[in-house]
């Protein structure tokens, strides 16, 4: 079996991203991990791809969609048609397709999106088993240790994590951003979203890396360039954009601040799904100037804690449990075969 995933990033263009494969390795040995070249020349009982754009499908081959994240974003086929990214054409070409909720599952079966009558599963995003793990006392100590200096671990801490495209507010408001929170009495963790083109930042065209060197005189940051899970963990807050992670930081119950740019909405294709991430959010709006009162983190209401259950109820499926569910549906449809219950495997 090949799991399909893409990490061919670069700055303009050109170099390779500094994006590593760290978490990646804790469970993969180096040797399993081939370029995404290669593997096209390899005959496969099955492929798991995570982005619905592959563009090479083999004969005799299972392909299964585990999809990379849950906003409903718009995007533009060839044609010109705006689509929701869950419901991208390229699902018919899928053998199995593991949704990330019950929405998405339905409405896809209703377009008639499935190769077959029981393309579909509702799986949930397995990703996401590693955060609901780590958020407790213990995790949180221990990578509040890796990732944040001792002398700033009993700050605050804020993770600056804005999604990809020309509308993100690093591309829009970045340096603006950046500077307040260098200012503020809080250690920030900044995670570009890896399809970031961090030399084309308005502001920054010394690069974002001597861009926060220069700008955090005080040191009170730190660039990830891994998973934001861990990062997302040890946060008191969230600052970001129309994305997966918005959504998926409302399983914390923690405050998130959503940058709203003054275009946003031909962005987004779930007009409801963004409504309900906005009762979960402060809103942060591209026209309006952004100074140190924007970011004080408040405290978490009753009425946003319900509206991130609301959200996690309409677009979450078997939350922490989610891998365990596509192991039992890889297991039922005879793609894999295991003597080992899956507790054992992942231990």
């Amino acid at each position: 079996m090949f799991f399909s995933f893409n990490n061919d990033i670069s700055e303009k263009g050109k170099a390779p991203s500094k994006f590593n494969l760290e978490s990646i390795n804790q469970y993969i040995k180096p040797k399993y991990i081939l370029p995404i070249e290669k593997t096209k020349y390899i005959k496969w009982d099955a492929v798991i791809d995570s982005d619905v754009y592959t563009p090479w499908f083999y004969r005799n081959t299972q392909f299964i969609q585990i999809f990379h994240g849950v906003a409903a974003k718009a995007v533009t086929l060839e044609d010109g048609t705006i689509v929701n990214y869950n419901y991208h054409p390229n699902l018919k070409r899928y053998d199995i397709c593991f949704f990330t909720n019950k929405l998405f599952f339905n409405n896809a079966k209703e377009a008639g999106l499935g190769k077959k009558d029981d393309t579909g599963e509702i799986i949930g995003l397995c990703y996401l088993d590693d955060l609901i793990e780590k958020n407790n006392e213990k995790s949180i100590k221990e990578i509040k240790e890796k990732l944040v200096p001792e002398k700033f671990r009993s700050k605050k801490i804020i993770l600056y994590a804005p999604s990809w495209g020309n509308h993100n507010s690093l591309a829009c408001k970045g340096a603006e951003i950046l500077r307040i929170l260098a200012q503020m009495d809080m250690f920030t963790l900044i995670k570009p979203h890896p399809n970031s083109i961090m030399d084309d930042i308005k502001d920054m065209e010394e690069g974002l890396e001597l861009f926060l060197s220069k700008t955090f005189k005080d040191n009170n940051f730190s660039l990830i360039t891994s998973s934001p899970y861990e990062p997302a963990v040890i946060s008191d807050a969230l600052i970001t954009d129309l994305g997966s992670l918005a959504l998926e930081y409302a399983l914390l119950r923690k405050p998130i601040f959503l940058f709203c740019g003054t275009d946003h909405k031909k962005y987004i294709a779930d007009l409801k799904q963004f409504d309900m991430t906005l009762k979960c959010s402060t809103p942060v709006y591209e026209s309006e100037p952004i100074t140190q009162k924007t970011f004080e983190i408040p405290e978490m209401s009753e009425e946003r804690r319900t509206a991130m259950i609301d959200l996690e109820n309409s677009y979450f499926a078997n939350v922490g449990h989610a891998t365990e569910a596509a192991f039992n549906a890889l297991l039922r449809r005879n793609i894999i075969c295991s003597k080992k219950p899956l507790a054992s495997i992942l231990q």
